[in-house]
């Protein structure tokens, strides 16, 4: 309404919620500031909100002109780096800080990362962002309910930094806020002078928790010279090792590494990093890896001992019983199991994420039921009362009801967890399962027990 009566009245021309900078200053106004424009709708159809919301005029002006928004990246870790980074050039406050022209635009997105302007502007990154890595999860909230695993991790670290090295291994079941908790511990390491590792397992798609965090770190542009000073004790290992690390033959007359030789070579590295600085080296969702990476983990774990190292290991509880009492060997090895959260801590969730105590409290008792106490179930809950107009936003963040909520809907994702959790289990889980079910959420386990000796 603000912008038609200013168009109207022949003092603006354009819609307020997407106007560049320019627009308010009197300023001459060209094609820079349709780019701009661009800029925040890519954000907005990316992120599910315009970055530049307020409630009137006077506050969305102010933002234009004043604020940078946070980068695609920081609202959406599953967001591409290279949209993300375009998005951000195209929001510069000053024309000159954009693109040129539509067409140099087209070019970009065309040529994508393969683009000299990426290459330019992923160095950038590399020297902004510094030594900590970005952990792909959603920051919706702060995180609720982990004081005490979050203190076992600050605790190992300082341990680690003082030249006793230790490993943590944090296991939890899906869901349940492993890489959150990982997340906020290195955002909250602050400015300390250290090198910083991290990667994570995925199921069936090839990725390397172990090789990715070395080249995330490295780089893969000259390999070779970043691991000469921290190899510097084995330089024959140097060519071997970044050719397994990018997938490239062995060097000539240099054999390829595998099996011990390959936990060797991995170690020195390990340990020469530690060498420069203290090293926090995290590898998630280990379950995820192969046998030989879970072994390479094992190596690495015994090799921490009297070295400025830190080992944050995550996996599920789906280890094997031989590998889980391997690690259980290490004297220099700590375990935190993640639990579900409690009501009350998935209702201050709920405050956090509402801006509202009150809405929090209506729902939190539905929620916390549905999702058992597990983050990604209240999380996509949350997703699903949004997506279905159940609730609406403010202009100052918080949220209130929009219509009547009977219930509390259990989302696709969700099911699909559950499911993908019952096809995991062994014939004799499942048969314990299906007796217990026919007594609800709660069962007596001896009359269960019961039931399946008779069968």
């Amino acid at each position: 309404e603000a912008s038609q009566a200013l168009t109207q009245d022949g003092h603006f021309a354009g819609s307020i919620a997407y106007a560049a900078p320019e627009q308010f200053q009197r300023g001459d106004v060209g094609p820079g500031a349709d780019l701009y424009a661009l800029g925040v709708l890519l954000h907005e159809l990316a992120t599910g909100s315009n970055p530049f919301r307020r409630d009137g005029f006077a506050a969305v002006m102010r933002a234009h002109v004043e604020e940078t928004p946070p980068r695609i990246t920081e609202v959406d870790p599953d967001a591409s780096d290279f949209l993300s980074e375009l998005v951000a050039e195209l929001l510069a406050k000053e024309v000159g800080g954009r693109p040129t022209s539509a067409s140099v635009v087209a070019t970009l997105l065309r040529d994508g990362e393969t683009s000299s302007w990426w290459g330019e502007r992923e160095a950038e990154l590399r020297a902004r962002v510094g030594r900590i890595p970005r952990v792909p999860v959603r920051r919706e909230t702060k995180l609720h309910g982990r004081d005490e695993d979050l203190a076992l991790l600050t605790a190992a670290w300082k341990r680690a930094r003082g030249g006793q090295g230790n490993t943590v291994f944090v296991e939890g079941e899906a869901g349940i806020g492993k890489s959150r908790l990982v997340d906020t511990f290195l955002q909250g390491l602050g400015q300390q002078d250290a090198h910083v590792l991290y990667g994570s397992f995925a199921p069936a798609s090839g990725a390397s928790g172990i090789q990715d965090a070395i080249l995330a770190k490295l780089g893969e542009g000259d390999l070779e010279s970043s691991l000469h000073p921290p190899l510097a004790d084995a330089p024959t290992l140097v060519g071997p090792l970044a050719a397994l690390l990018t997938q490239q033959p062995a060097p000539k007359d240099e054999p390829s590494l595998q099996g011990d030789v390959l936990h060797a070579a991995l170690v020195h590295l390990m340990r020469g990093l530690a060498k420069e600085k203290p090293l926090l080296w995290v590898i998630e969702d280990l379950h995820f890896g192969a046998e030989e990476d879970r072994s390479i983990a094992l190596s690495l774990a015994r090799a921490v001992e009297r070295h400025a190292i830190l080992l944050v290991l995550t996996t599920r509880p789906e280890l094997s019983e031989q590998e889980r009492a391997l690690f259980g060997r290490l004297e220099n090895l700590q375990r935190t199991s993640l639990r579900r959260l409690g009501a009350r801590e998935v209702i201050e969730l709920l405050q956090d994420a509402f801006r509202s105590e009150r809405l929090a409290e209506k729902l939190g008792g539905k929620i916390a039921l549905k999702s058992d106490g597990v983050p990604f179930f209240v999380f996509e809950m949350i997703r699903g009362l949004r997506e279905g107009q159940f609730i609406t936003e403010l202009p100052d963040g918080s949220w209130v009801e929009s219509q009547v909520i009977e219930d509390i809907e259990v989302p696709d994702t969700v099911r699909d967890v559950i499911e993908a959790r019952l096809r995991g289990l062994l014939d004799s889980e499942r048969a314990i399962l299906d007796v217990g079910a026919v007594q609800g959420f709660e069962f007596d386990p001896d009359l269960v027990a019961r039931v399946l000796r008779r069968n």
